[in-house]
């Protein structure tokens, strides 16, 4: 279903992605026990959801190797950059079958990833009191033959 905004706003300023987002694994998490998982939303009008299976930490590590994959619309902006699409990953961790609670967040701008293609990173969690790290692989494909300029890519190493 599309998005209610796509009624105001001319096709010609609308651009067809794929996205593919694998989510592989999660490292230097300080806990020994305990299943995770990762609630995910895709922002860009529509709204998407969805969860990764649970999976059990074993050597400070977890992995779940899990993709999603979407189609959707950008919009060009007034002034000829991609409109931010926003992913949005909440890693949560169970103990004893109780409520989950929140080992952190990451919030990622895919219009920033527009040109790159394919690309693997790996992404301190924020509101986090570890410095535990996952790692993303985004994939995404442009099915304009236009090129289409991108917001600055902000690039922080992590060693």
């Amino acid at each position: 279903m599309q998005a209610l905004y796509h009624w105001f706003i001319s096709k010609h300023r609308l651009v067809n992605f794929d996205v593919n987002i694998t989510l592989h694994e999660l490292i230097n998490v300080p806990l020994v026990s305990g299943t995770f998982f990762v609630k995910w939303r895709l922002k860009n009008g529509t709204s998407t959801t969805g969860y990764t299976h649970r999976a059990p930490i074993s050597g400070h590590r977890v992995e779940w190797n899990q993709t999603a994959s979407k189609k959707m619309d950008l919009v060009i902006g007034k002034d000829g950059m991609l409109s931010p699409c926003e992913l949005h990953l909440c890693i949560r961790q169970e103990m004893n079958q109780e409520n989950p609670r929140n080992l952190g967040v990451l919030s990622i701008n895919l219009a920033e990833y527009a040109k790159e293609g394919q690309t693997t990173r790996r992404y301190l969690l924020q509101e986090s009191k570890s410095n535990s790290t996952i790692k993303v692989l985004d994939f995404i494909l442009n099915h304009s033959p236009t090129l289409l300029p991108t917001p600055l890519l902000i690039l922080c190493f992590i060693r």
